[in-house]
């Protein structure tokens, strides 16, 4: 029996609303005293999972892909485009939440990963151009890179410094754009969103709220 198909809008509208619905549980149990142990776990796991081939460590397999839509869901011996990407969000969480005693998944176009970058560089840059530094040398490199191991690569990077401000991003929105990166026809999309919030950002007066609401 062949295995049905889903389109890409489709796939996009399913991984954002799982993708945000799992952050929003295993936030809201990290940040809650009845269940910060047993997200803290789970957190744990996943960190433990970084870098990675989905599927490979069986801890994580319910934290993951438990409840995961079919459009999402790969066939064969290779992860699918939504494994991968699902994968990488939920790493990218982990890492992100770890020892932050406010949520680091906020929804809205103003947490895109473009954004909060560049809200990021402002927050660093000491007196000099925000154009200078790693993390405008490490945002370049990601939006560069020509395969997804490339870009979580890059991510991972970027996430750790973002902690180190406590700025939030939209790991829904995330997910769907690691998605969408590893569609050649839809790629420029991603590439162009995250070029349009790193500006959008840049544009404005003074950067915004760092999320840490």
């Amino acid at each position: 029996m062949m295995a049905k198909s889903f389109d890409l809008k489709t796939r996009q509208n399913d991984i954002y609303r799982y993708v945000a619905s799992r952050v929003s549980k295993l936030q809201g149990g990290y940040l809650s005293d009845a269940g910060r142990g047993n997200a803290a776990r789970q957190l744990a796991e996943l960190r433990r999972a970084v870098g990675k081939e989905p599927g490979s460590t069986p801890n994580t397999w319910a934290i993951e892909f438990d409840g995961c839509p079919d459009s999402l869901i790969g066939v064969g011996q290779r992860p699918s485009e939504g494994e991968n990407a699902i994968h990488a969000a939920l790493t990218l969480y982990a890492i992100h939440q770890q020892s932050q005693k406010q949520g680091m998944h906020c929804t809205g176009k103003e947490h895109d990963l473009g954004s909060a970058v560049r809200r990021c560089i402002y927050l660093n840059r000491d007196g000099e151009s925000p154009e200078n530094g790693e993390l405008p040398r490490r945002f370049s490199a990601m939006v560069t890179a020509d395969s997804i191991d490339e870009v979580v690569h890059y991510a991972r990077q970027l996430i750790k410094m973002l902690r180190s401000e406590s700025i939030a991003i939209d790991y829904g929105r995330l997910a769907q754009q690691l998605l969408l990166f590893q569609n050649p026809y839809a790629r420029h999309r991603v590439l162009l969103e995250w070029g349009r919030g790193y500006a959008r950002a840049a544009n404005a007066d003074q950067p915004t709220g760092n999320g840490k609401g």
